[in-house]
Parts: C-alpha cells; structure tokens; sequence
C-alpha cells in the first residue's frame, strides 16, 4: 500500500500515519510525502535495496516502540549492534553507500526505461540507470526506515516491493 501525501502535512497526522505503519504490521505500507518515505523494518533481518533513480542518498532508522539494538551493512555510517532508543540515540542523516548526491536528469526514454520490464539488464535493473545498492538491517525490534524522495517525482509508480522467504526485501520502483 503506498499512501501519498502522507508525510509534509500536519503533525499530528503524520504521528498517526506511522501509528498505522505498527498497527498493520503485517502490510507493506509505504507512507509517501514530497521530499520523504517512511515504511517499517521489522523485528529480524531486512534486506533494502534502495532505487537510486528515485530515493535517497540520505536515510534514517527511527525506534518508533522502545529500544531497538540495530546492526547495519551498506550505508555510509554503519551500525554495529547499536542500540537506538528516542531521548538518546537514533539514526539521523546517514547515507545509503553507492548512491550519489549527483541527480541525472531523466530523459523520456530513460523514463520509459525505468518502468519497462524488457529494458532490464541481467541483474534486473532497467538499463541506463545508476548501480543498486543493497542495505542490510538487523534488528530485535520494530523500525521506521526513512529515505529521501525527492527523486522519486520523476516516476510514476515510486515503489515496488518483493519479499524473499526468510528476511524482508525492500526494493525501490524503478527496478
């Protein structure tokens, strides 16, 4: 489920909409606003692979229900069995490895290519757009994953999402 608008607006709505991020835990939802995503990891190992076309560099894991001791692999500043709890520590303005600061300009072709299944390379990707990074989370608790969006105007669906049998696995529209 991707919900637009959903983050940018009023406060108090924002909180609720990741109130229901908890509550339908067992839904991939996707909260969706004009400069941000946020979407649940939960307790156990999550794999992302992030679209680099449409979300980030910068990324955040936030212990919305108690502290959470998180280890991560494939950001700029990983975490090593850290324990993430608000009022203390959370994880703010790391960055996702392998995803430039750098935005390519999307051409009509290149945006075609991005959501045409026939136009993937042998690793799924659609052809001409930038490398996949993958970002591997470990957690014991419950975790809101943020990314910057500001990329993702350029498409017209912004995320897709597949999960793998033994962990989560996150992946971002254009793939």
């Amino acid at each position: 489920v991707i919900v637009a608008g959903a983050l940018g607006g009023r406060f108090d709505h924002e909180m609720a909409h990741l109130s229901c991020l908890h509550a339908f835990a067992d839904t991939e939802i996707v909260l969706l606003g004009r400069t941000s995503t946020a979407r649940l990891i939960p307790k156990g190992v999550t794999v992302i692979v992030p679209d680099a076309d449409a979300e980030g560099p910068t990324c955040g894991l936030f212990p919305m229900r108690g502290p959470a001791t998180v280890s991560t692999s494939g950001l700029r500043w990983n975490l090593d069995a850290r324990v993430l709890t608000f009022g203390t520590n959370i994880s703010t303005s790391n960055r996702i490895q392998g995803v430039s600061d750098e935005e390519e300009p999307l051409d009509e072709a290149r945006q075609l290519d991005a959501v045409n299944d026939e136009t993937r390379n042998e690793n799924g990707a659609p052809r001409g757009l930038q490398t996949r990074s993958v970002v591997r989370v470990e957690t014991d608790a419950p975790l809101v994953w943020t990314t910057d969006a500001t990329r993702a105007r350029r498409f017209v669906a912004p995320f897709v999402f597949f999960r793998a049998p033994a962990e989560t696995r996150l992946e971002g529209a254009a793939s």
